[in-house]
């Protein structure tokens, strides 16, 4: 009858799994709404979706603040200006939602904020080339962090559903998705540990071929568009700083990028060895996302490293 127990127990702890799972989802729900997420998300064509602008406030309940976007899906209130001298263009960890917008690094080094939380490399592309690149900032910045392989995974998808033809799936499915990923951040903080895990073994494996081809060609085709100063900058994960001050550990994402700087002459800033401090785990609020001192180092570092590629008898303020 052993084997009748086992059944039995099997039973009983998947109930207890489906059980936790609608208790985080319900969580997940109360403290960060679906309805209340898509006050923020708006569908569009070809981005997928964007953000809504000022007239839409959205106060974040972990920690409270109101976080506003201007007409063009950036945050702020502010319109960008021609010639701008600097642009910082990334995801949800440029986005800096987590923080006031004065505390975020593009506020600090008084730069253009193009932060879309959710979008993978080829979408802020799409969004730079469609939107942002009228503005022609002197220096464009392309920050990336391990959620850009993700992320670039699932606009495959995406853009499969594009190129059959399903435009009306296409759009309710980036929204979703958009939605989802928001709701993931929050997850993440009920469930630290298995995701610092799984941001640590993303990192120390060789990223799928595929996925990391499509990287590379969005990161060159948006160097090309642009045209002036372009660089890189690489956010580590909380569980990457943590192995590295452990045993000096090297991931083989952030050689991949060493790479790809050497063999393209892309400048790349990789913030690996920055974070490397004693209060380092309090640069995040959770497994990828800065907290306002993450936001603080990163614009100090980007000022230094401005400052030594570009004019190393001008100082730049971060």
């Amino acid at each position: 009858m052993r084997w009748l127990r086992k059944i039995k127990l099997i039973v009983v702890l998947g109930a207890l799994l489906e059980l936790s799972g609608q208790l985080f989802a319900s969580i997940a729900d109360a403290v960060f709404p679906e309805h209340a997420l898509e006050k923020i998300f708006v569908p569009h064509p070809k981005f997928g979706w964007t953000f809504r602008g000022t007239r839409d406030q959205f106060s974040r309940g972990m920690p409270s603040h109101v976080v506003q976007f201007n007409d063009l899906g950036l945050r702020g209130r502010a319109t960008p200006t021609q010639g701008a001298e600097l642009m910082l263009l990334g995801d949800s960890v440029t986005a800096g939602l987590e923080v006031p917008e004065e505390s975020t690094f593009s506020a600090r080094l008084g730069a253009i904020n193009a932060g879309f939380a959710g979008y993978s490399t080829y979408q802020q592309l799409e969004i730079y080339e469609t939107e942002l690149s009228r503005f022609r900032p002197k220096r464009l910045g392309l920050v990336i962090c391990l959620n850009d392989l993700l992320s670039m995974e699932m606009d495959r998808e995406l853009r499969f559903a594009t190129v059959q033809g399903q435009s009306e799936d296409h759009q309710h499915w980036s929204k979703r998705l958009a939605i989802f990923r928001m709701r993931e951040t929050l997850l993440r903080i009920f469930d630290p540990v298995v995701k610092d895990r799984y941001y640590l073994r993303m990192a120390s494996r060789e990223p799928n071929e595929t996925i990391w081809s499509d990287l590379k060609s969005a990161i060159l085709k948006l160097r090309n568009l642009h045209g002036r100063f372009f660089f890189m900058v690489l956010v580590p994960s909380r569980s990457q700083i943590v192995a590295f001050a452990r045993e000096r550990k090297a991931f083989a994402v952030n050689q991949r990028f060493r790479l790809l700087s050497r063999e393209e002459g892309i400048p790349l800033l990789d913030l690996l060895e920055e974070f490397d401090i004693p209060a380092r785990e309090k640069l995040f609020m959770d497994p990828v996302h800065l907290s306002a001192d993450g936001h603080a180092l990163t614009s100090k570092a980007i000022a230094q490293f401005l400052q030594s590629s570009l004019h190393p008898d001008r100082k730049i303020s971060g």
